[in-house]
């Protein structure tokens, strides 16, 4: 009965695959309601759109096919999406800040990649694919993160600053990682040479880089601002160059869209241009492109795990990735700076929430294939895409609720500081 139900659906509401503007519209129309819904409970939309990718997608309805344009707006919402989140970051606001959270940020990735990788061994996994889920899960959400603690009015307080200031290191460290492991798995071999000479490749790209965003850079500044100067035009000039350097090198063009969107922020003085091409970019990257992403990511992923005997490795990658987090985050906050229980608890569940990095690097390693003779499997196979996914679910909702909890639990007060 049921099956005939949403076969009837199936067809009556299904569009057109070679109408390229009527697949959009049935796209962002789902995305856009499964949005709102989430809005309304106040949890990330990112979960709405991973879930309207699944129900639209082979998973349930069958309705949309991940199409070639849709893979390529799919891309395109990445790259925007990381260009985005340079732009949001200021790695100079580092400098006012304890060592705290770099040494809390050190241990919490490396500690996160060990046992990731550990775990993934353990399950049978080759080294290749346990260092790619291990380098995954050590990423920690920046959106997510700052958008719980400013909607329970924390930021301004000590867990808050931590956790904004440890956020953004982890994710420095993370980005850092991804470098060398995209490259390692290029090459398509793992010993001492090859890790020394991508490592160095990675080291004369940031030092590359960092050249062009702080000496040549500054000499366009009068594009960035000045009116009518098409700011955001050459915002994505830079971005697609940065990019395009990085692919050519061997390493991945979504690190080059991110250090692009870096030293546009130096260079955007003005705050109103800044605001500007910022919510051009915000735009493109969560209104558009980047729900496109995330639906196209639901598309993919399959519940087959939870269902069958390989539930055992859902259920480790979760407990790694959330156990691992939490628990470094406690430990560091509570003997080495000295925190209350419940602050250290709440950095330790802060810490915890995986978002658009993880997606992101969960379809890259489903699509890349290894580069060992005799096969053609990925990096990531369908069990352990469809683990991430579910990992990414788990701990999205995990984070909010935890914290949520502790900002109001009564007895217990949050002291605001100005710590340096």
């Amino acid at each position: 009965m049921l099956d005939a139900i949403v076969q009837q659906f199936s067809t009556f509401f299904n569009p057109n695959q070679a109408n390229v503007f009527e697949v959009l519209l049935f796209l962002m129309a789902i995305i856009w309601a499964s949005g709102n819904i989430f809005r309304r409970f106040k949890m990330p939309l990112m979960l709405g759109e991973l879930i309207a990718g699944i129900l639209i997608g082979p998973a349930v309805l069958g309705l949309i096919d991940d199409t070639e344009i849709i893979r390529v707006l799919a891309e395109l919402g990445v790259f925007f999406i990381l260009l985005h989140s340079g732009l949001e970051s200021d790695p100079l606001k580092l400098v006012k800040n304890s060592r705290f959270s770099f040494f809390l940020a050190f241990i919490n990735v490396f500690v996160t990649l060990a046992l990731g990788y550990g775990v993934s061994k353990f399950l049978g996994f080759s080294t290749e694919t346990s260092i790619f889920v291990g380098m995954t899960i050590s990423f920690t959400s920046i959106a997510i993160v700052y958008s719980t603690i400013k909607s329970l009015k924390i930021h301004t307080k000590k867990v808050g600053r931590i956790l904004q200031s440890t956020t953004l290191i982890n994710e420095l460290l993370s980005f850092l990682l991804f470098s060398v492991v995209a490259s390692l798995l290029k090459q398509g071999e793992f010993n001492l040479i090859v890790l020394l000479w991508v490592i160095l490749k990675v080291v004369l790209f940031f030092i590359f880089s960092l050249s062009l965003g702080y000496k040549i850079l500054p000499k366009f500044s009068k594009i960035f601002n000045t009116e009518g100067k098409k700011g955001f035009t050459f915002t994505l000039v830079v971005a697609l160059f940065f990019g395009l350097i990085a692919q050519k090198i061997g390493l991945h063009v979504i690190l080059g869209a991110y250090l692009a969107g870096i030293f546009i922020r130096q260079n955007v003085r003005e705050e109103k241009l800044y605001n500007k091409i910022e919510d051009r970019v915000f735009g493109l990257s969560y209104s558009f492109l980047g729900p496109i992403f995330f639906a196209s990511i639901g598309m993919h992923i399959s519940f087959d795990v939870l269902f069958s005997k390989d539930i055992y490795i859902f259920l480790s990658i979760l407990a790694v990735s959330v156990l691992s987090k939490f628990f470094v985050g406690f430990i560091v906050s509570r003997f080495n700076n000295k925190l209350t229980i419940r602050d250290a608890t709440a950095i330790g569940l802060g810490l915890i929430a995986r978002g658009e990095m993880v997606l992101i690097l969960a379809k890259i390693g489903f699509g890349q294939t290894l580069d060992i003779p005799g096969t053609t499997d990925t990096v990531l196979n369908e069990t352990l895409f469809s683990s991430l996914i579910l990992t990414v679910f788990c701990t999205t909702i995990l984070m909010p609720v935890g914290l949520k909890f502790l900002a109001g639990y009564k007895g217990i007060k949050l002291v605001k500081t100005n710590t340096k």
